[in-house]
């Protein structure tokens, strides 16, 4: 037989014992291997489930301690209802702050109806009045009380600038008295007090409502 060119297959067709032989015995040594991968593979297994069962024991034990020191932490349930109760809370804070931006707009509205309505201001005391309202929450019932308090305030606010810008507190129709212009003089005293107003950058409509109130 010629060891070079021997293959398996020649090798079985002329020696099939000694083929069946060496398969016997990798069959055996398979059969060996595989058993001793079991036997590693369970006693892995007993040491994580050792390892495991410590574990368990450990946190048993520091429960217990805690316990005995009065140290216990909250129970599921109570977690439950920490949670519950804090969103609840930023669900109520929510619901609240549009309940106050809707309040917030409500008095704004509301205000400017009622500046708007007022009669004998300038639209600059209005637009100041207005503004001072914004951002506020004032109950309905009292919103017309503060308003009307705003509007005579502006009123009072402006006569004192006529008083010092020298228009003086006459009264057209009350009857001639000494202080009484005539028509000529009323007139050239207005123009001149227009341009002493204009000069103090007023607009044209708030001079114009300044003088109908005088």
């Amino acid at each position: 037989m010629d060891i070079a060119g021997l293959t398996p297959e020649v090798l079985a067709e002329a020696r099939p014992d000694l083929v069946t032989a060496i398969e016997a015995r990798a069959q055996e040594a398979a059969k060996d291997d595989a058993a001793k991968a079991i036997e590693t593979a369970k006693a892995d297994a007993v040491v994580e489930y050792k390892r495991e069962q410590e574990a368990e024991a450990a946190k048993v034990a520091e429960e217990a301690e805690k316990a005995a020191n009065g140290e216990t932490g909250p129970s599921v349930e109570d977690r439950v209802q920490e949670a519950v109760a804090a969103k609840t809370a930023e669900q109520d804070k929510l619901i609240a702050d549009l309940r106050d931006k809707d309040a917030r707009r409500d008095t704004a509205e509301v205000a400017t109806k009622l500046v708007q309505e007022a009669e004998g201001l300038t639209e600059a005391s209005r637009s100041r009045i207005i503004a001072g309202f914004v951002g506020q929450i004032i109950p309905a019932a009292d919103l017309p009380k503060r308003v009307q308090e705003a509007v005579e305030a502006a009123k009072a606010h402006e006569m004192a600038l006529l008083k010092e810008l020298g228009a003086g507190t006459q009264v057209r129709g009350a009857g001639a008295t000494a202080t009484t212009l005539s028509k000529d003089a009323q007139e050239a005293y207005e123009h001149g007090f227009r341009g002493r107003l204009e000069e103090s950058g007023m607009s044209k409509a708030d001079i114009d409502a300044l003088m109908a109130v005088r």
